[in-house]
C-alpha cells in the first residue's frame, strides 16, 4: 500500500514488535487484501514502513505466486526482515455486478465495491495532434477497459476546476470530459527552464522570460499532480496517477532526493514522489508525442551547415533536448513504483498497461533501525531497494522515504479563505465536516432556471456552544460555487449563517443531522458542477461535497423535467416551499430530500415538474406517458409504464406537477437503488419526444 510509516509509542510498541517476533505469519495473514490494512496495521503504534511492489518476467506478464523468501528488501544499501508479506488484488466483483444490464443512470460505488482508482491528468499539450492522441486514447480506454468497480478522473492541468473533475463511473459524464481536452496555441512556452539560477532569457510582455515562464509551466503541472495525489490519499488501496503529456523541458539528471542545492523543479519532484509514496499513488507518465524523430525532416535544408561535423551537434542538441524533456516524467513514474511509457504511437495500447499494471501487487513491511525516525532532520533520504532472488524477473517499487513519520507531515500554512477555495475547487470530498449533497434542477416563478442544492449536514461534526438563553449555536462558514463544463466560474455565493437551536432539536439533529437549502440561479442550459464547502468556525474542520447536475433547456420548445424530490413527505414537492427552507431544518433521513434513506415496507413519494408539454389542437391536453424504473446495481429491479400519466383537467401543459409514491416492499434488499422517470409526449400525429431524470435512495 505504498510507504507508510508511522511513530513508535513506548509500551504499545514493545508490545506489538514482541508479538511479531512471536507470530510472523498471524502479521503475514492480517495484511491479507482488504483496503484498512495500511491504516489499522501502521497506526498501532510500532513503527512500520510498508512498501507494494509489482514483479513481472522478462516479456512483461505480472508474477503472482512469489513467496516472502523470493524476496530481498534492502534499505540504505542494508538487508531488511520482511515482517509482513501480502499479495493483493482486487476481488472479484458479484457475478449480479458483472452482469448488470446498461443504463443511463450511473452508479454510485460505495468505498468496499472501489476496485481501481484512477486519475488520469491531461497536461498542457504543444500541438493538436498530442491533444487528439489524447482524447482518442482516453475514449478507447472508456470504451473498451472500463470495468465494473472502477473510478475514474479526468483532471486537466489548465482546465481549471470544470465540471467534470470528480471520480464517476459514468461514461456520459467521462466522454464530456474527454471532449474538452484541447490544444491552446501557446499555452506553454518551448524553452528549457530557468534553473533557479537567474539566468533566463529575454523577457516578454509579461515580464518573465521563457525560461521562467517554463519553469512556472513545470511547476504548476506538479501542482496539479500533488493536489490529486492529496485528494488520492485517504482513498483505499494501491491508485495510480496516468500524466498524459509531452514533455517537460526541465532537466533534473543527476537528481538527489536529499541535494540541497536543487533547483525549483526538483524541490517540487523531490515533494511530489514523497508524498506520493506516502500516500500509495503510483504515477505513470505517458509521452503522448510517441515517436519522435531527431533526424532532419525531408523539407528541412542543411545548406546552413558548412561542416558535417555542425550537422552533428545539431542533431546530438535535438537528441538532448529530448531526453532532457523527458528527465520529469521518466523520474516520477521510476521513483514511485510506476511506469513511463515512451517511443510508442500506440498511446490508447500504453494508457491501457498503465491501468492494467493496478490488478495485483506484493506488499512487504519492515521494521526499520532506530535511527532511521530519530528526529536529527528531515531532510535526510532513506533508499528503498527491493529485488526477486528468482532468476529473470523485474521488479517495481517505490524508491524510498524521508525520514519522518506519517503523523508529522506538513504542517497546514494555508489560511482558512485558501482552504476554502482549495476544497470548492479539488476533484476530491474534504471529510472534516461530513455532508452530502443532492442538486436539483427547477424553474423558480421568480428567479427562472434554478439549481436548489440540498445540503445534508452531519451536526456532530460542528461545535456548539451554548448561548445565554439555553439555544446551542455553532457558526459556519458557507461556500457554493456553481463551474461550468469549460471550468468557469458561473455563480458564487458565500455566507456565514448562524445555526441556533432549541435544546430539543438540538437533540434531534445530532441524531439524524440538518438540512439546509440553497437556491442558484443559472441562465443557460449545460453541465455544470454544483459544489459545497462548509467551514465549522469554532474547531476550523472543513468538509465539502460535489454533484455533477445537467440542466435542460427548459425556456425552449424541447420536453424538460425538472430534478426528482424523493421523500416520504409529500409536501415538500412545492417549488415554492423548498425555497422557503433557506434556514438549516432538523431533517429525519426519509425526510429529507437530501439523504432519502428509507425502511423495507415504507412509502417512497417522489415529485417532479414537466415543461413544454404540447397540447393537443383540439382538447388543449397534453398526451403524455411516464416509465417508471428501479434499479440496483445497474441491475433492473422494477419497470411500469404509466399510460396516459394525467395531468389534472386544469393543469399548464407548459408546467404540469406530478405526485406519486412506490410501495417499498419485502423484495427491496437492503441497499442503494436509482429510481428513473422517463416522460414521453405521445401526441397523435407529432414527432415523438422524451425527457429523462433519475435520484438515487437507499433502503435500509
Amino acid at each position: 500500500m505504498g510507504i507508510r510509516v508511522a511513530r513508535r509509542t513506548d509500551w504499545w510498541g514493545l508490545a506489538l514488535l514482541a508479538l511479531m517476533c512471536l507470530s510472523p505469519n498471524t502479521w503475514g495473514q492480517a495484511l491479507q487484501p482488504a483496503p484498512e490494512i495500511d491504516e489499522k496495521v501502521v497506526r498501532l503504534g510500532v513503527t512500520l514502513v510498508q512498501v507494494d511492489a509489482i514483479v513481472t518476467d522478462k516479456d512483461g506478464r505480472p508474477v503472482t505466486d512469489l513467496s516472502r523468501d523470493d524476496f530481498e528488501l534492502l534499505q540504505d544499501d542494508r538487508p531488511q526482515t520482511i515482517t509482513n508479506f501480502s499479495f493483493v488484488t482486487p476481488g472479484p466483483l458479484p457475478e449480479t455486478e458483472l452482469e448488470a444490464v446498461e443504463s443511463a443512470v450511473p452508479i454510485r460505488l460505495p468505498p468496499e465495491r472501489v476496485r481501481r482508482t484512477i486519475a488520469i491528468v491531461v497536461d498542457d499539450l504543444a500541438s493538436n495532434d498530442s491533444a487528439l492522441s489524447a482524447r482518442k486514447a482516453i475514449k478507447s480506454f472508456v470504451d473498451e477497459r472500463l470495468e465494473p468497480g472502477d473510478q475514474i478522473a479526468i483532471v486537466q492541468a489548465r482546465g481549471g476546476a470544470g465540471a467534470l473533475q470528480q471520480f464517476t463511473t459514468n461514461r456520459e459524464d467521462l466522454y464530456a470530459a474527454i471532449e474538452r481536452i484541447r490544444y491552446v496555441p501557446r499555452s506553454r512556452p518551448e524553452m528549457d527552464c530557468d534553473d533557479g539560477t537567474g539566468g533566463g532569457a529575454k523577457a516578454d510582455d509579461t515580464g518573465l522570460g521563457d525560461s521562467r515562464r517554463t519553469d512556472l509551466f513545470v511547476r504548476g503541472t506538479l501542482g496539479v499532480l500533488n493536489f490529486v495525489v492529496r485528494g488520492l490519499r485517504s482513498l483505499p488501496g494501491r491508485k495510480s496517477v496516468v500524466l498524459l503529456s509531452d514533455g517537460m523541458t526541465c532537466a533534473i539528471e543527476g537528481f538527489e532526493a536529499n541535494g540541497v542545492e536543487s533547483s525549483r523543479v526538483r524541490r517540487a519532484v523531490q515533494t511530489l514522489i514523497d508524498f506520493s509514496n506516502r500516500s500509495s499513488v503510483a504515477i505513470y507518465s505517458i509521452d503522448v508525442r510517441g515517436v519522435v524523430p531527431v533526424g532532419f525532416e525531408a523539407d528541412e535544408s542543411t545548406n546552413r551547415f558548412r561542416r558535417l561535423s555542425d550537422i552533428g551537434d545539431q542533431l546530438a542538441r535535438r537528441t538532448s533536448a529530448l531526453f532532457r524533456s523527458r528527465d520529469v516524467l521518466s523520474q516520477l513514474a521510476d521513483q514511485t513504483g510506476g511506469l513511463f511509457i515512451y517511443n510508442t504511437n500506440d498511446i490508447t495500447g500504453g494508457l491501457r498497461r498503465a491501468v492494467d499494471d493496478q490488478r495485483g501487487y506484493y506488499l512487504l513491511g519492515y521494521v526499520p533501525e532506530d535511527a532511521t525516525f530519530s528526529g536529527e532532520g528531515r531532510s535526510e533520504f532513506h533508499r528503498i531497494a527491493v529485488r526477486a532472488r528468482r532468476p529473470g524477473l523485474t521488479v517495481r517499487a517505490r524508491s524510498g522515504f524521508y525520514g519522518y513519520p506519517d503523523d508529522q507531515g506538513e504542517i497546514e500554512t494555508r489560511s482558512a479563505s485558501q482552504r476554502m477555495v482549495d476544497a470548492v475547487i479539488s476533484p476530491f470530498a474534504a471529510s472534516g465536516v461530513r455532508m452530502k449533497l443532492t442538486p436539483l434542477f427547477t424553474v423558480d416563478p421568480r428567479r427562472g432556471p434554478t439549481v436548489l442544492c440540498f445540503l445534508h449536514v452531519d451536526a456532530r461534526d460542528l461545535t456548539f456552544a451554548v448561548d445565554r438563553d439555553g439555544t446551542r449555536v455553532a457558526r459556519v462558514e458557507l461556500l457554493v460555487v456553481a463551474f461550468g463544463d469549460n471550468g468557469g466560474m458561473v455563480n458564487r455565493q458565500s455566507s456565514t449563517p448562524e445555526i441556533r437551536l432549541s435544546e430539543t432539536d438540538y437533540q434531534r439533529v445530532l441524531q439524524s443531522g440538518y438540512d439546509q437549502t440553497i437556491a442558484v440561479p443559472l441562465d443557460r442550459p449545460g453541465a455544470y458542477s454544483m459544489r459545497v464547502a462548509l467551514r465549522d468556525l469554532q474547531s476550523d474542520r472543513i468538509g465539502s461535497a460535489y454533484q455533477f447536475i445537467e440542466m435542460p433547456d427548459a425556456g425552449g420548445k424541447d420536453l424538460a423535467m425538472s430534478g426528482i424530490v424523493v421523500t416520504a413527505n409529500p409536501a415538500q414537492f412545492d417549488v415554492r416551499n423548498l425555497n422557503k427552507a433557506q434556514k438549516p431544518t432538523p431533517m429525519e433521513p426519509s425526510s429529507s430530500p437530501a439523504v432519502r434513506r428509507f425502511k423495507v415496507g415504507d412509502r417512497l413519494s417522489y415529485g417532479f415538474e414537466i415543461y413544454n408539454a404540447r397540447p393537443d389542437k383540439i382538447s388543449r391536453r397534453p398526451a403524455l406517458e411516464l416509465t417508471v424504473r428501479v434499479y440496483r446495481g445497474g441491475r433492473l429491479v422494477l419497470s411500469n409504464v404509466i399510460a396516459p400519466l394525467d395531468p389534472g383537467q386544469h393543469a399548464d401543459a407548459s408546467r404540469i406537477r406530478v405526485s406519486r409514491g412506490l410501495s417499498l416492499g419485502d423484495e427491496m434488499k437492503p441497499g442503494t437503488y436509482v429510481l428513473e422517470l422517463v416522460v414521453r409526449d405521445v401526441l397523435p400525429d407529432s414527432k415523438p419526444r422524451s425527457s429523462t431524470q433519475w435520484m438515487d435512495f437507499e433502503v435500509e
